[in-house]
């Protein structure tokens, strides 16, 4: 295999043909930016962004568009995600298009019960001792609730 830009590809489980510029933990330096490395592991391709681990289900080249999933709710298990990822936390020619979104979900942590509206029961990540909400509106993000703490945010995609 000849090295570089137009030259390298490689494959992991389903997803075919990964080229510049991602490329597998492993191939040649020439064959991407360490942004862009991917990890195979028991044939699924892997994306690490801030030590956190996700899936790549999709690369499309043509509309510049990665398709992830966090590795946590992968098998439908009801989990806290890795952490928050915004659009440009990323390398900015393959991220998030601004289109694409329409807002955030914000999630908290709450030692005590809330009736406020705006904070949805996310009941099997919730526990005896506390409780798991998730804020869609960002004017309630700026002032949590008492016994409220801050967990993450994530992009939440147009469908």
């Amino acid at each position: 295999m000849s090295h570089g830009e137009g030259s390298c590809s490689s494959s992991c489980g389903s997803l075919q043909n990964i080229k510049y510029p991602f490329h597998l933990r492993g191939d040649p330096v020439e064959c991407g930016g360490s942004d862009f490395e991917l990890n195979c592991e028991g044939n699924n391709t892997i994306l690490e962004i801030h030590q956190s681990k996700y899936y790549v289900k999709d690369i499309s080249f043509h509309d510049y568009k990665i398709t992830l999933v966090d590795v946590n709710l992968a098998h439908d298990n009801c989990s806290l995600l890795s952490g928050s990822i915004y659009p440009g936390d990323y390398n900015e020619t393959f991220w998030l298009d601004w289109q694409d979104i329409q807002g955030q979900a914000t999630f908290i942590n709450c030692s005590v019960k809330i009736n406020i509206s705006s904070y949805e029961i996310v009941p099997c990540l919730s526990k005896s001792n506390s409780t798991i909400y998730v804020i869609s509106d960002s004017s309630y993000i700026g002032n949590l609730a008492t016994n409220c703490q801050f967990l993450y945010t994530i992009p939440m995609i147009k469908k």
